[in-house]
């Protein structure tokens, strides 16, 4: 896409090789392509991209096809320099604010958008919207939204991802997480020689318990949690 003040500076339809001054990839694979890197000048070109990798078509014909999502960015960054390559979640942040990933594009132009890279003013993007007359006001929040990221992105990555909806409970740990752990702090606090001297004393509580039948190993976890002398 050109943008110019004058029809006269158009030019072909066509942008030269190395002479894009922004790439706004909605898809992470497509934006770091062959044909898209051809448009990448190092110095010029300033990347605002999708990091959500979504599974290509090729998929159907090579289900074991490899994508790498570091490879993918360091080729970006490579060709226009990491200082000009800046990559969003966008997909799951407007997921998780709009309850579509569809929102992920709009979004995306957003941030570009309150990044200066679009040389367009919000009232005329927010007009084109309407003249599309498809979903207008959730495409209107989903840019609005995307604008907020590009000047709080923890905030939006907050309001997104709550802590109390994302927070997952701590799977208890068993008995030999629990030695081993004292082993490593009995390790790191003095010596490994310490250390064996309390799991020499918890096995034999341990053995002896086993061989009693006694379960649960209420003494071995008791010797567990309590340090050597």
């Amino acid at each position: 896409m050109r943008l110019t003040n004058s029809t006269a500076d158009l030019g072909g339809t066509r942008i030269p090789n190395r002479q894009a001054d922004l790439v706004l990839g909605c898809d992470l694979v497509v934006a770091a392509g062959k044909d898209a890197l051809m448009s990448y000048g190092l110095g010029r070109t300033k990347a605002i991209i999708n990091d959500y990798l979504a599974p290509v078509a090729a998929f159907t014909l090579a289900p074991d096809l490899a994508m790498d999502r570091d490879k993918l960015t360091t080729l970006v960054a490579q060709s226009i320099g990491r200082e000009a390559a800046e990559f969003v979640s966008s997909t799951d942040l407007a997921t998780a604010i709009m309850g579509d990933s569809i929102a992920a594009n709009l979004f995306l132009l957003g941030y570009a958008y309150q990044k200066g890279t679009i040389p367009l003013s919000a009232a005329a993007i927010e007009q084109a919207i309407e003249l599309n007359g498809v979903a207008i006001e959730a495409n209107k929040r989903s840019f609005a939204w995307g604008r907020r990221a590009a000047v709080d992105l923890a905030q939006v990555t907050q309001i997104a991802h709550p802590a109390s909806q994302t927070a997952q409970i701590e799977k208890p740990l068993s008995l030999e997480e629990k030695i081993d752990l004292r082993v490593e702090e009995l390790t790191a606090y003095q010596s490994r020689r310490y250390a064996e001297r309390y799991l020499k004393l918890v096995r034999r509580v341990q053995a002896k318990e086993q061989e009693l039948g006694l379960q649960p190993l209420a003494l071995t976890e008791l010797w567990r949690a309590t340090p050597t002398s």
